[in-house]
């Protein structure tokens, strides 16, 4: 996306009121209500002594590690550092790719469509919406919200979908 894009982006979210606080509440609120979804998820397989609470608890934690190790070691510069806009979210510098954002939020869909695939398609789909509300408050590039994804998508099903056919994890 160019600086002129970007800007008409920007200027387009800032026209109401409306718009622009509608769009950094869904930037604020929506990953914690992924997180909420997540620790519940964690108290019910605990609850009922779930086995695969292993895995829905290990496979997020290694992609939160690898995403924030990729981060350092790329410090890509965010949109408002590259192009001169300001971005409807404060954010400090750097470290804009991958998006952990929306990595985390993708890891977290990935876990629920493993537990129960109604709840992921919706994580999953409320995923998007972290990444979206990323690049239109200006805070990072499509670029960083697809590879946060991918990346999530990929550590999710080989952690998710390969890895317990290949670990057995003793019933407790």
């Amino acid at each position: 996306m160019s600086e002129k894009q970007y800007a008409a982006m920007l200027d387009f979210c800032r026209k109401t009121k409306f718009r622009k606080e509608t769009l950094l509440r869904f930037c604020r609120r929506t990953p914690w209500l992924l997180i909420g979804i997540y620790v519940c998820f964690i108290a019910f397989l605990a609850f009922t002594r779930d086995s695969r609470i292993v895995f829905f608890i290990a496979v997020p934690a290694v992609d939160l590690v690898l995403v924030t190790i990729l981060r350092f070691l790329l410090d890509k510069p965010r949109p408002f550092e590259v192009y001169h806009i300001e971005p409807l979210l404060k954010h400090k510098k750097g470290n804009s790719c991958p998006s952990r954002h929306t990595a985390s939020a993708f890891i977290i869909g990935m876990a629920c469509l493993y537990i129960y695939i109604p709840f992921g398609v919706l994580a999953l789909c409320m995923a998007c919406v972290v990444g979206a509300t990323r690049v239109l408050c200006g805070v990072h590039f499509i670029r960083d919200v697809v590879i946060g994804a991918g990346i999530s998508v990929a550590i999710g099903a080989v952690g998710f979908y390969v890895l317990p056919l290949f670990i057995a994890v003793p019933a407790f």
